[in-house]
């Protein structure tokens, strides 16, 4: 088992250095990035992406939801970004058994994952 270590990381996103527990120094810059509070849009992008893969992407089972296809999820990705860009204030997405929303907050976008279902039946 690999423990961590004390490093200095440098945020990615600013350049921003600070003391971070991780398993190597590559490792240390992710770690001081993550916990930056610089409001870099790259930064915004990046934490949206996350957001993105884990409701949408194979984490999505996770939820009990059926994870989209590549290209629906990169077309997902792609609205979060025009969102974020100010391009668009909410835009909602049905693909199979869920609509995907993302809509602009006060310091970034909120994600919002929701199965849609439905049953009928005549006789």
């Amino acid at each position: 088992m690999i423990t961590p270590e004390q490093y200095e990381g440098t945020c990615l996103y600013c350049g921003q250095k600070a003391m971070v527990e991780a398993i190597s120094p590559d490792m240390a810059d992710i770690a001081a990035s993550r916990r930056c509070n610089c409001d870099n849009i790259l930064k915004r992008k990046a934490n949206l992406e996350e957001l993105i893969e884990d409701q949408c992407g194979e984490n999505g089972r996770n939820y009990g939801m059926d994870p989209l296809t590549t290209e629906q999820l990169e077309f997902v990705k792609q609205v979060g970004e025009a969102v974020l860009e100010d391009r668009a204030e909410v835009c909602s997405i049905k693909t199979g058994d869920s609509i995907v929303t993302i809509k602009k907050v006060k310091k970034g976008a909120r994600v919002t994952r929701r199965r849609t279902q439905t049953i009928q039946a005549e006789v």
